[in-house]
């Protein structure tokens, strides 16, 4: 006696949407996963870029710095523009562009003690957008 078995068409439909619904999940997951890691490194270099222009506005300061300890004691030096003087020391109110959103703003003041040294004094330092006159701001009224 010979009885066939008959298999049901079912199991095997099921088994393949099963099958294209992963490979279809799996996809869309690659796809996304491709895009972020491209987002992650444009932001990247990004970030790398505004710290590379802080960096070297931060040298800047420096050298200015080094260049108005410089002219405090010689007065013959006019490569420096020169600062506030209050009493006995000079106070230098200064700007440097990090990038054409923002900016490194430097308050500090310079003065010799009547020897050969000079100390600074730093009162501001930090990095921010120029305030230029008054900013309105429009507001949607009803």
């Amino acid at each position: 006696m010979n009885l066939k078995k008959h298999e049901s068409a079912y199991g095997l439909g099921i088994i393949s949407i099963f099958l294209i619904f992963a490979v279809l999940f799996l996809t869309v997951f690659a796809a996304l996963a491709v895009s972020s890691a491209r987002a992650d490194y444009r932001l990247s270099v990004k970030n790398a870029d505004y710290v590379k222009k802080y960096y070297t506005a931060t040298a800047e300061c420096a050298e200015f710095v080094r260049r108005a300890e410089a002219a405090y004691f010689d007065e013959m030096t006019t490569a420096i523009s020169s600062g506030d003087i209050e009493g006995d020391r000079v106070k230098y109110d200064m700007t440097f562009d990090i990038d054409e959103n923002s900016k490194l703003h430097a308050v500090f003041y310079i003065a010799g003690n009547g020897c050969e040294f000079t100390t600074f004094e730093i009162a501001t330092y930090g990095v921010g957008s120029e305030y230029t006159g008054e900013q309105t701001v429009n507001v949607w009224q009803p």
